[in-house]
């Protein structure tokens, strides 16, 4: 009987979401069956499962009596205890072949209060309109929603006028923009992580230009106006920690209306003069939650050495092997990857 042991659990922590990859080592472990030479149907049966507190993990992989990954299952927020139970030939557990790590594993919510790269984007946007147009830019919720619902008004915090009023950013789906197939990134060690196609989003903002005076409004709407016609594109630093990484650009465009990018007059029962206009930053890819690292990685590839496979030519009549003539190789690249 080989009963199993959780040595360590990495990472410990992940989205209650799930869908992350865990790789977990131990001993013992069952391994699946040597495949025979020649076709193949691809499928192998799990030869070990494993459990979350009371949810399966997906994706078992094992790859050594010592090491398999999986990905995580969704799950409540907080701390549970994983178990791997070896099974048998008919995926059933093998009496007395099961191991459990109290404690092993921490589900959790997005940490909001995290920046990220959506935050550091809207954040850019922002910061760009105001060293381009006017200091007082401002972030507000939609104006549906009012600290006092009694006085049916919909309010922003504006500490001046004339000011510039953002509302939003709506999500709004992208698939035009977005890629099916999985980003692989290098580790350094001979080993490649495999990240999961992003969501590919765009960002509508509405933005309000208010303004005491009628000429202020004017002036306002022109350089809000030349603002969207002069940066058709927002940069923003791909890794703010790694500025040799260079920047990434998101294009910036008007929602099409027929017409070339403009403010609208808006139409207010107060004194103030106003007008409004969508902006839309298109292709963002939504990746990983705020707060929790490495959300998206899936899987694991690793650099193969080359080899090389001897073909020797055939003669057609007699089907004996063609000695004199020179072998022809195939071979694969030391820089090709195959996943694990």
């Amino acid at each position: 009987m080989a009963v199993p042991l959780i040595v360590s659990v990495l990472p410990a922590t992940g989205p209650s979401g799930g869908q992350n990859l865990v790789t977990i080592t131990a001993n013992n472990l069952r391994l699946p069956p040597v495949q025979p030479p020649g076709p193949t149907t691809g499928f192998t049966a799990e030869t070990v499962r494993v459990d979350f507190g009371g949810e399966l993990a997906t994706g078992v992989k094992v790859y050594s009596r010592g090491r398999l990954t999986c990905l995580a299952p969704i799950n409540d927020p907080g701390v549970v205890p994983i178990t791997v139970t070896n099974l048998d030939d008919n995926g059933d557990p093998i009496a007395g072949e099961s191991a459990t790590k109290a404690s092993a594993y921490t589900f959790e919510r997005p940490n909001l209060l995290v920046e990220d790269d959506y935050t550091r984007l809207v954040r850019t946007f922002i910061n760009e309109m105001r060293r381009q147009v006017l200091e007082e830019v401002v972030l507000n919720a939609h104006t549906d929603f009012d600290d006092d619902a009694s006085d049916f008004l919909q309010l922003a915090n504006i500490s001046k006028i004339p000011a510039i009023v953002i509302v939003g950013p709506d999500i709004v789906e992208n698939r035009f923009f977005s890629t099916n197939a999985s980003s692989v990134i290098d580790n350094g060690d001979g080993t490649f992580g495999v990240r999961r196609a992003p969501y590919t989003v765009d960002l509508h903002f509405e933005c309000i230009g208010v303004a005491e005076l009628t000429v202020q409004k004017l002036n306002l709407a022109a350089a809000f106006t030349k603002f969207i016609n002069r940066n058709r594109y927002i940069r923003m630093d791909r890794d703010p920690d790694d500025l040799s990484l260079g920047r990434v650009m998101y294009e910036m465009d008007f929602e099409p209306d027929g017409g070339e990018p403009s403010a609208t007059d808006r139409i207010s029962d107060s004194n103030m003069r106003s007008f409004a206009g969508k902006v839309i930053i298109r292709g963002f890819d939504l990746e990983d939650l705020a707060g929790v690292a490495e959300d998206m990685l899936v899987d694991w590839t690793t650099e193969v050495a080359e080899f090389v496979i001897d073909s020797v030519p055939v003669d057609s009549q007699t089907g004996e092997a063609l000695t004199s003539s020179p072998h022809e190789t195939v071979g694969i690249h030391p820089t090709d990857t195959v996943r694990s």
